[in-house]
This record gives C-alpha cells, structure tokens and sequence, in this order.
C-alpha cells in the first residue's frame, strides 16, 4: 500500500450459519446502515453485487466490503486501514464479478457461539465439544474432540505423564485476561512458527511437542486482543492429514 500506508491485506467471508434463515436483502441493508459498529455505510453496487462499503469503528478500524450473496452475506475486509489502502482496495473491488451457481448451506459443519461472546467458530457436526467452567484470568475454556479421537496418558514418576495422540483431533480454545499470548506456548520445543492473520488480527502460528508428548505433535495458534489472548491448540498423530486445522483456524470469528 505505498511507503506510508503499511501493510496491504484483503481477506475475504462468507457468512454461513447453519440452522438459521437466509437474511433477506431489506433486513441486511437495514442492520447495515444502522449498526454502531460502522463509522459510515455506503451502499454500492460492483458487475450486478449488491452491497455496501463501509469502515467499522473503533481499534479494528479496517474498511470492509459487504455484498448480499444468495441470501447470504460477503465480506471482505481491507487493512491496514489507511487512504492509500482504500483506493487500492477499490480499484481491485471494481473488478469483483460473481458467476451464479446457487449456494446452499454449508453441510457437515456446526456454528458454536462462545457463551460470553468473545468468538464464533466452525467445526464439524461429528465433533463433540464442551465449554468448561471457568474461574480467575481464564474467561474461556472450549474442549472439542473428533468422534474417533484416541488419546492415552500413561502416569509416570516423574514430574509429567506421557500423553499419546493415537488418532483423531483434539482442540482446546482459552481466552485468558493476560498477555501470555506474546510469548511462545510454556515448555515447547518449537519446530515451526510462522505469522498468520485471524479475522484482521496479527497472531502465531505454532508447531511443537512438549515434555509430556509422547507421541503425536501439537499446534497452537496464539493471538493478543484487546486485553486478552485468545489460545487455540490442536492435539493430534503426526500422519493427520491438517487440512481441517486449517479450515477451522480460516473461518475462526472474533466477535467481542
């Protein structure tokens, strides 16, 4: 975006929610010019997309696109969000064109909605998952598993047992009112870390075993906002196929 601007970014959602009704186009429009989360909303049309351009208020300030899509909602965001961006964000906008093909809801997944409403995420129908009391500095606490999960932790005399990931996924998501994720998960032995984005947000991409992994690996993605770290790490044997980590990581939704 030019030597003043900062980085350029465009990342794209489509907003699927399973079990609910398809939003119609008044109710869309209506919620859109009228919701306090955006400092402006401009309606707009791009090749035949109906929609609005908008930029949203507050820290995560970013421009986003919001086009009505079959009933469903569209949206792209821009960061970081400065003039320079905008004008390159338009130009590429301009040239958006939909090829109709009719969209259904999404099968195989399952919407869960954080209890305190730090999150929204997708995970597949089959999973079971559960949100844990909580108590001090952890605010949230999601434990999700799938159905042919095998995990052994065999007791040892030493100061950890030995966990064994045999098959399947498990998932842990804890936000934290702390600052632990700006540091590396406690005790990793890191074999990756790279920088990925979560819903415009900057966070860390972590590959590593600990002492207790006995067998298996784990991945955790780490990421700091506003006041909290949110911490989503999956469990798992080494041959697993991480296609669906990375599905569940993409469509991950910050709403608080």
């Amino acid at each position: 975006g030019g030597s003043s601007s900062g980085d350029f970014q465009m990342y794209g959602h489509l907003q699927f929610f399973p079990g609910l009704e398809p939003i119609s186009w008044d109710e869309f429009a209506n919620n859109t010019i009228n919701s306090p989360m955006n400092a402006y909303a401009n309606e707009i049309e791009i090749n035949g997309l109906r929609g609005f351009d908008t930029q949203l208020s507050g820290e995560r300030n970013r421009f986003v696109y919001l086009f009505y899509l079959d009933q469903h909602i569209f949206s792209i965001a821009v960061s970081a969000p400065t003039p320079e961006n905008k004008a390159k964000a338009d130009q590429i906008i301009s040239t958006l064109e939909y090829t109709p093909g009719g969209l259904t809801y999404a099968s195989g997944v399952q919407l869960i909605s954080e209890p305190n409403g730090y999150y929204q995420m997708y995970i597949p129908d089959d999973w079971d998952f559960t949100f844990n009391t909580t108590a001090g500095i952890r605010l949230s606490d999601l434990e999700a598993s799938s159905p042919d999960v095998d995990v052994v932790v065999e007791e040892t005399d030493g100061p950890h047992s030995n966990i064994y990931y045999k098959n399947g996924l498990v998932m842990n998501f804890v936000v934290l009112e702390d600052d632990s994720a700006k540091s590396e998960p406690n005790m990793a032995i890191v074999h990756r870390k790279e920088s990925v984005m979560i819903y415009g947000i900057e966070a860390t991409d972590y590959l590593f075993v600990e002492p207790s992994t006995a067998e298996g690996e784990l991945r955790e993605i780490r990421f700091y906002y506003d006041g909290r770290s949110y911490l989503v790490r999956f469990g798992y044997p080494l041959d697993t196929d991480t296609d669906e980590i990375n599905w569940i990581i993409r469509n991950l939704l910050i709403t608080e």
